[in-house]
């Protein structure tokens, strides 16, 4: 199981360079598909707190987005989520693996990464 050191820790100054090491831990396309349900579900706490007035709403949507990622790495990646490590940037991350497999970019920065897309 791929463990962040602290020493990685420190190595990334920017999201850019913390990018390819995202993609990398979420090569197989299972795990990023449970990121994309976790962004989706995370999205729909998110409204339906606002329509309802219920904070429940998103706190489910929250913990049920943990649940997703986690389940993906531990089961089908076989690693540890950065989030830990990385809060804010391992979000950003999540968020734009998902953007870019909308619009048709993943593959490309996948590739950028080292890494060949399973089809």
């Amino acid at each position: 199981m791929a463990v962040c050191s602290p020493a990685e820790a420190e190595r990334f100054k920017r999201f850019e360079e913390f990018w390819p090491y995202y993609l990398r831990a979420h090569a197989k396309p299972l795990t990023r598909g449970t990121h994309y349900a976790a962004a989706a579900s995370t999205a729909l706490g998110v409204v339906a707190a606002v329509v309802t007035a219920n904070l429940w709403c998103l706190v489910a949507g929250i913990a049920s987005s943990f649940v997703l990622t986690l389940s993906g790495h531990t089961l089908i990646e076989r690693n540890r989520q950065t989030l830990f490590v990385y809060p804010w940037w391992s979000i950003s991350g999540c968020l734009r693996l998902s953007i870019s497999a909308l619009t048709g970019h993943l593959s490309e920065d996948m590739e950028k990464a080292g890494i060949v897309p399973d089809r």
